[in-house]
């Protein structure tokens, strides 16, 4: 919790989210509570009693086999309540936050833009692969949101003072390039490498639903 507030690249990732789907909704608010000495316990146990039951809680275990870990967790968890709680959702509204605070003279930065759920977000999985290998060492980074109703799709950058817009160009720069088709063999590379990883997940996890 400490550790979130005092982290420049942690509390950007929160801004940028903030930003893109206005403070106070379910994506563009902070995972943390703003002060954790005003949390009165009825409020975590209101949050737990319409946020967790059967239908939307999963463990996933490793180097057990799946009966005794379903075995354990029907015990464990048998008060939860029945049914699902519906997913959260929001609208994709764009805007911007700024905040002054002390960061030793770094500027931190983010750039972000909607894209689409589901299968049509694979493209956006390779392009952020490949934008990852031509920006190494820039100090800007691709990053993907992905979320059942779309996500967002948008780069980081730590940077000097007045560096800000030039090294932002730069990454968009590079996104147009592959967009047109100039890094079709790294593009190509990644989506091998992306769908390796996909059946690879498929392969390992196990998870159990109560």
């Amino acid at each position: 919790y400490d550790n979130h507030f005092s982290d420049p690249a942690s509390v950007l990732s929160e801004l940028i989210h903030e930003a893109a789907y206005g403070e106070g909704t379910p994506f563009g608010s902070s995972f943390y509570a703003p002060n954790l000495k005003k949390l009165s316990g009825k409020e975590v146990l209101n949050f737990r009693s319409g946020n967790l039951n059967a239908g939307s809680t999963f463990i996933a275990a490793s180097g057990v086999e799946a009966k005794s870990v379903q075995t354990w967790a029907e015990t464990a968890f048998q008060s939860l309540s029945t049914g699902n709680t519906k997913a959260p959702s929001a609208a994709y509204q764009g805007g911007d936050v700024k905040i002054k605070a002390e960061t030793d003279g770094m500027t931190y930065s983010a750039l972000a833009f909607p894209i689409p759920s589901g299968d049509a977000a694979r493209a956006y999985e390779v392009l952020e692969r490949t934008l990852a290998s031509q920006l190494a060492g820039s100090h800007v980074s691709p990053f993907i949101a992905k979320y059942a109703s779309g996500g967002i799709f948008g780069f980081y950058s730590t940077c000097n003072t007045g560096e800000t817009g030039t090294k932002l160009q730069s990454a968009v720069a590079a996104m147009k390039e592959i967009a047109g088709g100039k890094a079709s063999v790294d593009a190509a590379k990644n989506s091998l490498s992306l769908r390796n990883s996909i059946m690879l997940e498929g392969e390992q996890s196990t998870s159990v639903m109560i």
